[in-house]
């Protein structure tokens, strides 16, 4: 079984008969787009394919690309938002116009019509000239698409090759492509092995296919880059080590990831701690063990905190921890990592600097507190080196014996 490139005729004929009788107009508005910073914005490849649908239909499609553009005479028009924080059009607009306007994307999910993007339409090659944007190599990659909404396979696609000699290649399809079957997802990793520059819109589920030889045999034949990310929940214990295996030997086949890896660990209770505080503890125990496993191995392992405040009230340490994995200071010890960013010291300066806690930054006092006690997380150094600093051990007992 192959993915077959298909043209034009795969629309006309899913919709059947002539679709020339009249000429309506589709308004789309990327309100993501028009809000943002649209010189830097990555197209949104839903956007794209839903106005190359509707143009092989010979709709007019109009894109809102500045204020004015939405008084357009139209048909029908799509707002899509993906940014809960991105603002709505003008509510007086919407209400003069709500009953020719459909929602879509992720932050209006529960808004959008669950058979807009059927496999047609996402079987569709994108509209690469729709946003008019070639400043960047993702506004000028190669976009695929290889499964439906409902993680079937797309026999039949239309050709994707951009037009302006594209460099790279994302596949853009949601991570609940790895949920597909193991035929359907070896067919579709095959499809896409001959590709250079390759890198996946969404995060790679590694577990997925560390449980699975014949995937992980046909996803390391791919050209990836550095830009694809590799995602997995170091819950089970009994998968990590042959997760973080493989970050090595990916990191040893596939040179254009460069070392560090970055993988990105997250919690399934990491919006939990409001109401289990062993919830967080666990979690705590876990993102430590995790960075001083990987370190020794010299695995790179970048860290996502809680996204908002108020989902944890262990948000603070939770954003330290992955503040230090973030930062250009990431090969230097947690002590040295904190002494620079709450102190500014570094070296022997640092050593006078931690002989006084008690009158130093609140921040690196606290965080001193909670972490002291773990020598290997304090002074271990990136690939098992350990800081050769004189720590005063005693004095920080003493002085945090009554926590404070």
């Amino acid at each position: 079984m192959k993915i077959e490139l298909d043209d034009v005729k795969l629309v006309r004929g899913a919709v059947g008969g002539s679709t020339e009788e009249v000429q309506k107009t589709i308004l789309i508005w990327d309100l993501d787009f028009f809000f943002g910073d649209q010189k830097k914005y990555v197209p949104n490849t839903n956007v794209m394919k839903l106005s190359s649908y509707y143009k092989q239909l010979k709709y007019v499609v109009k894109l809102v690309k500045k204020e004015g553009d939405e008084k357009t005479p139209f048909d029908q028009c799509y707002l899509f938002k993906e940014d809960i924080k991105t603002p709505n059009p003008p509510i007086n607009w919407l209400l003069c116009n709500e009953d020719k306007i459909k929602w879509a994307g992720e932050a209006v999910k529960w808004r959008e019509d669950p058979d807009l993007f059927n496999s047609v339409v996402l079987s569709c090659r994108p509209d690469y000239l729709l946003y008019g944007l070639t400043g960047t190599p993702e506004q000028r990659a190669d976009v695929i698409r290889l499964f439906d909404n409902n993680g079937k396979l797309l026999k039949h696609i239309q050709n994707y090759e951009n037009v302006y000699k594209a460099k790279r290649t994302i596949i853009a399809d949601p991570t609940s492509m790895w949920n597909a079957t193991t035929e359907d997802l070896v067919t579709a990793l095959n499809s896409i092995k001959s590709k250079k520059n390759l890198s996946f819109e969404n995060p790679v589920n590694i577990e997925r296919i560390i449980k699975d030889k014949r995937v992980q045999d046909a996803f390391l034949q791919l050209k990836l880059n550095s830009r694809t990310q590799l995602s997995y929940d170091p819950v089970s214990w009994d998968l990590y080590n042959e997760v973080i295996d493989f970050c090595k030997r990916l990191v040893e086949e596939k040179p254009s990831f460069g070392i560090p890896t970055p993988v990105f660990v997250y919690s399934k209770n990491a919006f939990m701690h409001r109401d289990d505080t062993e919830a967080a503890q666990k979690d705590w125990e876990v993102l430590v063990q995790a960075i001083l496993d990987t370190r020794k191995r010299g695995i790179h392992i970048k860290i996502i905190p809680p996204k908002y405040i108020q989902d944890t009230p262990y948000f603070f340490i939770f954003s330290c921890i992955a503040a230090w994995t973030n930062s250009t200071y990431w090969r230097r010890s947690w002590l040295e990592y904190i002494s620079l960013i709450y102190g500014g010291k570094i070296g022997w300066e640092a050593q006078k600097y931690w002989n006084t806690p008690s009158k130093r930054h609140p921040v690196f006092r606290d965080l001193l507190r909670q972490t002291y006690q773990n020598q290997e997380l304090l002074l271990g150094e990136f690939k098992g080196k350990n800081s050769t600093a004189q720590v005063p051990w005693e004095l920080w007992k003493e002085v945090f014996k009554f926590n404070i």
